[in-house]
């Protein structure tokens, strides 16, 4: 069962479909947050680190790119649909939107930065964003460093749990998701705990 794992996953990562498969990915979860993007670096960025291909670099870079991509689409169709972004007053989506504002007027590098991380928050900011006409060029410097740092993070655990178990490709993919998925976890963690707070 294993043997046959690993081919499949090689045969994937190996394809000329791999890179834009994983664009799709990156960019439908940054327009649908519903498409697993972290997980998929993860784990091609384990297998590099256990067998050398793909090249780590590449996904990197991909990964970058794409996210880049990705929220500035978010973005734009929130300023497409700026008239119609209207919520309840004192509903949740209310306060979070409320939260948000106030989010960034205080620190607006760190709100973006960390919603990178936590799929439904960069949906929701990056429309919000657009919807109010936050200046676009702003913007895309702030989600630059914010997808570098989380294509970066994404990658390295990838990489390091597949480079600590070479000889065992499977495991080193399946230490670097869950180490992934629980990075992810404690930010989104985080982050909820500060909008109750709010």
């Amino acid at each position: 069962m294993g043997g046959f794992l690993e081919s499949i996953i090689e045969l994937f990562l190996h394809s000329s479909l791999f890179y834009p498969i994983l664009g799709m990915f990156v960019i439908g979860d940054c327009v649908f947050p519903l498409l697993p993007s972290e997980t998929i670096v993860n784990i091609a960025s384990a297998w590099s680190g256990s067998t050398g291909r793909p090249w780590v670099w590449g996904i990197f870079l991909a990964a970058w790119g794409y996210s880049i991509v990705g929220d500035n689409i978010s973005y734009f169709v929130g300023r497409m649909f700026s008239d119609r972004l209207t919520f309840k007053p004192n509903s949740k989506r209310a306060r979070v939107s409320d939260w948000v504002r106030n989010s960034v007027e205080r620190n607006e590098a760190v709100t973006i930065i960390t919603a990178r991380f936590i799929p439904w928050a960069r949906w929701f900011l990056t429309i919000f964003l657009g919807s109010v006409k936050y200046p676009w060029w702003r913007f895309f410097f702030v989600d630059a460093v914010g997808a570098f740092i989380w294509a970066t993070q994404a990658t390295l655990i990838g990489y390091l749990g597949g480079w600590i178990f070479q000889d065992y490709p499977l495991i080193g993919v399946i230490i670097g998701v869950v180490a992934g998925l629980t990075s992810g976890i404690v930010i989104q963690h985080i982050q909820k705990s500060r909008v109750a707070q709010a």
